[in-house]
């Protein structure tokens, strides 16, 4: 769901403001020392970044001038995004659900129709760590089942939008460009699967074209590139008889 308005600068800033406040980013070196869970971003999916877009694919049409647009972007679920197996020794994360808030802001300057946004994905997720310890005794007080939970904010993206060329020029091919920059995570959201740790950057290519007299037909195509850094995960625990998993 979206929100848009054409309302005075000083207004909409305030809006801006007052979604920069949670921002909060630290990054620190990786450890390989035993851990419950690492800090990649397993959830790839981002949606559009206004409401000019397609919910899941980003149009070349950027907001009108002082236009704001804000709302929720998406909510999403992932279903077992990491499984691994070794024997009777697993390691699941079986549910990620991320809630994507995200505000945008047009402004014109003579040619140059410009855009800027903020992301900022809200997340839960779930999963275990098998085996158990103490199950097969008979004393059920002393179970310990070695589960795996976290909440908190992903990576907060900060990004730009401009286009060359317009959709309601004939050939009604639309080109336009997203350069975006993902903070770490915050200290609260590490070691939960929650998001990437460092400061990750990346660009989208926007290729969209309008069909009929109307135009009311259109279709969108992206494509880029995200420099992710390297991340090490080692995970095990010191509270189970063997040390594992």
């Amino acid at each position: 769901m979206f929100v848009r308005c054409a309302r005075a600068l000083s207004s909409c800033l305030a809006v801006c403001l007052l979604g920069l406040a949670i921002v909060g980013a630290s990054v620190h070196p990786a450890s390989a020392d035993p851990e419950p869970a690492g800090n990649i971003e397993l959830s790839g999916f981002r949606p559009a970044m206004d409401s000019r877009g397609y919910i899941t694919v980003n149009a070349s049409q950027v907001l009108g001038h002082k236009e704001l647009s804000f709302g929720l972007g998406s909510l999403d679920w992932g279903y077992k995004l990491l499984n691994f197996e070794n024997g009777s020794q697993t390691y699941t994360v079986t549910n990620i659900i991320t809630a994507t808030l995200i505000g945008a802001f047009g402004l014109k300057a003579g040619p140059l129709e410009l855009e800027f946004g903020v992301s900022a994905p809200l997340r839960i997720m779930n999963g275990d760590r098998n085996p158990d310890a103490n199950t097969m005794d008979t004393d059920p007080n002393n179970d310990q089942a070695f589960k795996i939970d976290g909440q908190g904010i992903g990576n907060i993206g900060f990004h730009f939008k401009t286009r060359f060329i317009k959709t309601s020029r004939p050939p009604h091919v639309g080109v336009g460009v997203i350069a975006s920059v993902y903070l770490g995570i915050p200290g609260d959201s590490k070691k939960k699967w929650l998001g990437d740790e460092k400061l990750v950057p990346q660009v989208v290519g926007i290729l969209d074209k309008e069909f009929g007299r109307t135009g009311r037909l259109r279709m969108a195509l992206n494509g880029g590139i995200r420099l992710r850094p390297s991340e090490t995960f080692t995970q095990s625990n010191s509270e189970h008889p063997s040390g594992l998993p």
